[in-house]
């Protein structure tokens, strides 16, 4: 009976909706507070486990091996590491830029917040700095012809803030999604964010993991490759329903190979979003909706420090603050009204923001608020539009260049259909560029640029995308020989139309 019954879920579960909206939800104020607290707390208790300062076993805990929590030690991680909780203070950006201008702030709007932050950033979060310090648009700084990151997992780590604004109302949310994520992000990078903005949304009148993620699955186009990873990791879980450990090497063994980002192509963390977002699947599905549960299953997967804050902040908002075990709170009450570290905004600063914008944007999607209870005129997600980035673009070799420097003139050879060059800015303090013509097939194609200040530099010195399938001599020439200028190179990324 039970393999007839998961037979039926697997092929009708992914059928998408017809409806426009479902019922409505009602929640008291306080219920809608003690949510949106759980899910911004949920955050920053997930960092801090993830972060695991101190490094001696606890059994006794209840908490997990490798954690000794106490009052202190919330206090003691947050002074001692605040550039941990980047997954927290990134989307306080945001959140800052909202506040000032509603959530029809324009995409400009955001990027010049962005752009005023003083943290550093990595992956497709650096490359789209780059490009908007330079100018582009913010519908573009995330496209993945100007982006080698674009499908990596930054819009998925820093997506929480606009779920938690939107109660029930996913339509809504991907809206903002669409103007957030398009900065850092597109296609699968950005299906990353909008996955878990709905997963958030749908957590605030839902108690089942199950239920949230079938449904946010249909915002998802189903002919994305995202789509298709994340299924896979549902149909593994139902396979093995009482083996996480089973189900991720079987999806692994399937999902292993590396995809766009050319930074982690070597080592085993993997950046891409799918694979973040199925992580985050499984440790929801096998979890079951408990929060002890699920915070040790995503921690043993050992698949990055941010996937523990987004599971633990979505099961914040699914179960509520108060319902948070107590032992995860110790020490909340010392940091809260603290501002994070490159904010002014504190904990519960983030909370009371987006429970007004939350009452707003409910009242705004035609639900109703009294002077005690909040009636949610509950939305359906809808696919987005496809994207695809990196179509047909294969990592085929990665070549260790030791460390060789832009000193003098550099060429190499590569045949294939795209290459990435990766360096390392050696003056963080600098704020010289250096300026190199590069040649392809001795064909002038561009002067690029490269900032040696830390704040603007970008990993990926150069790469070029969707060219014929050939040997190619690639030339890069500076225009000033300054021993004292000369900037690190590591690897090169060849891609072509196979990887093998």
């Amino acid at each position: 009976m039970k393999f007839v019954f998961l037979s039926i879920f697997l092929v009708v579960s992914w059928q998408p909706f017809h409806k426009s909206g479902r019922d409505k939800h009602l929640l008291s104020r306080s219920a809608l507070y003690d949510k949106i607290k759980g899910g911004w707390t949920g955050q920053v208790i997930g960092v801090t486990y993830a972060t695991e300062v101190q490094a001696s076993a606890s059994r006794e805990s209840g908490i997990g091996e490798n954690v000794q929590w106490s009052d202190g030690y919330q206090l003691s991680t947050f002074n001692s590491d605040p550039d941990a909780y980047d997954d927290v203070y990134i989307d306080l950006t945001f959140l800052e830029a909202i506040r000032e201008f509603g959530v029809e702030v324009t995409p400009k709007k955001l990027a010049e917040s962005y752009l005023l932050a003083t943290y550093d950033v990595n992956h497709g979060c650096r490359s789209a700095r780059y490009n908007l310090q330079k100018g582009m648009s913010p519908q573009r700084s995330g496209y993945w012809l100007n982006n080698p990151h674009a499908d990596d997992s930054d819009f998925l780590a820093h997506a929480d803030f606009i779920g938690l604004m939107f109660p029930g109302l996913p339509q809504s949310a991907a809206q903002l999604s669409q103007k957030v994520g398009h900065l850092m992000s597109y296609g699968d990078g950005y299906y990353g964010g909008l996955y878990v903005a709905t997963l958030y949304s749908l957590a605030f009148v839902s108690n089942s993991p199950q239920n949230i993620i079938e449904e946010a699955l249909h915002a998802i186009p189903s002919k994305s490759n995202f789509f298709q990873t994340v299924k896979y990791a549902v149909e593994q879980y139902h396979q093995y329903p009482y083996a996480w450990d089973r189900a991720l090497a079987q999806f692994q063994r399937k999902w292993s190979k590396k995809f766009g980002c050319p930074e982690r192509l070597i080592g085993e963390e993997d950046a891409d979003a799918k694979i973040n977002a199925s992580y985050i699947t499984l440790a929801l599905l096998y979890g079951e909706g408990d929060f002890d549960k699920t915070l040790q299953i995503i921690k043993a997967m050992n698949r990055g420090d941010g996937n523990v804050a987004t599971v633990a902040g979505i099961l914040g908002v699914m179960n509520g603050y108060e319902k948070i075990p107590v032992q995860w709170k110790q020490g909340i009450d010392e940091i809260e009204a603290l501002p994070f570290h490159h904010s002014t905004l504190s904990l519960a600063d983030a909370c009371d923001i987006t429970f007004r914008q939350a009452l707003s944007m409910v009242e705004n999607a035609k639900g109703r608020i009294t002077k005690d209870q909040i009636v949610i005129a509950r939305q359906t997600p809808s696919p987005a539009k496809l994207e695809r980035s990196f179509e047909g673009h294969y990592p085929k070799e990665i070549r260790n260049l030791a460390d060789a420097t832009l000193t003098d003139r550099l060429d190499f050879e590569f045949e294939g259909i795209g290459f990435v060059l990766r360096g390392a800015a050696p003056a963080p303090e600098s704020d010289e560029i250096v300026l190199a013509e590069l040649y392809l097939n001795n064909k002038y194609i561009e002067v690029v640029e490269i900032p040696l200040n830390r704040k603007h530099w970008r990993p990926e010195l150069v790469w070029k995308f969707q060219l014929p399938h050939d040997i190619y001599t690639v030339s890069l020439r500076p225009l000033k020989k300054d021993s004292t200028t000369s900037v690190k190179l590591s690897e090169l990324v060849v891609y072509d139309v196979t990887g093998d």
